[in-house]
This record gives C-alpha cells, structure tokens and sequence, in this order.
C-alpha cells in the first residue's frame, strides 16, 4: 500500500501540473501550482483505501493515471474525491485503483488548517466535465471499434480454416515428397556402394552383376512411377 500510495502521490502531482497548462478556467496559475506543495493552501489525502485487480509482479514499469471520480463540491462540501488507476504495463492490465478523498488546507501560520476551497471550484468542475465528455467520446469510439472487429470475424474464422486446411496440405506433400526423394537417393546411395565393393571384388561373373543392377534399375523404376503418379494426383487437384 505505502508504495502504490507514493506512486499516487507522484501522479497526483503530475495532474496537478498538466492541468494547469490545459485547463482555461484556472486564472491564479499559482495558487493551483501551489496545491503541490505545504507553502499555502495544498491538496491533501485524508483518506485512501485500494483495491486490486491483480497482483503486481516486480520487475515492473507502473502507470497511474488521476480523475475526478464526482462532481466537485456539489453538497457544500470541501472534500475533493480522485480516483488513481494503476497499470502494469508489462502485464498490460489494470492491477489495482485508489480511491482517495482530499482535503484544501493550509500550513502558513504553521499549523493545519481546512480552508475554503471555492477559488478552486470552477475549475475543478470545468475539469470534471470535460473528464465526463473525454469519456463519452472514447466509448463512442470504442463501440465502433467492436462494431467493426465484430463485422470482420463474421468473415474471418472461415478464412483461417481454409488457411491452416491449405498450409496442412501443403505440409504433408512436402513431406510426402520429401520421403520419395530420400528413398531414391538412398537406392542410388545403396546402388554406388554395391557397385564399389563389386568392383573391388570383381570375380568375372558377369551375369550376376547384371541381375543385380537389373534388380536395382527396376526397384529405382518403381520409385519414380510412384513419384510421377503422387505428383499427376497433386497436379489433378
């Protein structure tokens, strides 16, 4: 918790500071600049609590993002409710959400106090609003988005099947064709050997040799039959 809490923490700056380069309706830059840090009035955590999605698995990068999670100060009340959400970018899920509630107070006078925070509400509201509307419009496009995906796997799952169908074809004659060829080059390979050691112990009968390499011509013979017949089978398809 302590170190989801700090990371909360940097990120809650980080808004605070992207905000005010983005947001028209903060005027005094410097008292929103200032809810950063313990010199005036600053925005700080009175209560947090988490809840996890997924367990986190370190080594880790972490990404949290602030929001307004209601409508600022809509019941006279000075509390301000953010939520943080954090992701794993190497798990690519959302793992876990703070929920904070933050207090406007100040250390001037070196003591905590709560003070109003209404110079910081038509901002605040102005940034909600437009969080509301930012929302709205990635919804919008995210339903197209699965209306299209939607439309293409009508198509595709047929597609893929043909796919796999064709390439598994495709693999069992290389395979098949693969096996005719080492067998003749085996028959070949046999056939020089004989040959060799025949020679080396020529004894001159003559009619045995040729038996012999008419067995081996005829065994060759028929390998290339069946070859020629596989290769006809494939090109009639």
């Amino acid at each position: 918790m302590s170190a989801l809490a700090s990371y909360a923490d940097t990120s809650r700056a980080y808004w605070l500071r992207y905000t005010a380069s983005r947001e028209p309706k903060i005027e005094d830059k410097a008292a929103w600049g200032g809810l950063m840090t313990p010199i005036t009035t600053v925005m700080l955590p009175i209560e947090s609590s988490i809840r996890y999605f997924q367990a986190l698995k370190f080594p880790d990068a972490i990404v949290v993002r602030h929001k307004i999670l209601t409508k600022p100060f809509t019941k006279s009340s000075q509390i301000l409710e953010m939520e943080a959400i954090v992701v794993s970018r190497r798990q690519g899920v959302e793992v876990a959400r703070i929920h904070e509630r933050l207090s406007f107070v100040n250390y001037s006078d070196g003591k905590r106090q709560q003070v109003n925070a209404a110079q910081f509400k038509p901002a605040l509201v102005s940034l909600y609003d437009t969080q509301i509307q930012h929302e709205q419009e990635t919804e919008e496009i995210l339903d197209a988005f699965h209306e299209r995906l939607d439309r293409l796997e009508e198509h595709v799952p047929e597609s893929i099947e043909d796919m796999i169908e064709g390439l598994a074809e495709e693999s069992a004659a290389t395979n098949a064709r693969s096996e005719y060829v080492a067998r003749i080059r085996k028959a070949r390979m046999e056939r020089e050997n004989l040959r060799k050691e025949m020679a080396s112990d020529y004894t001159g009968e003559g009619e045995e040799e040729e038996n012999q390499d008419d067995d081996e011509d005829g065994m060759l013979n028929d390998l290339r039959r069946e070859m020629e017949a596989y290769e006809n089978a494939n090109q009639s398809k």
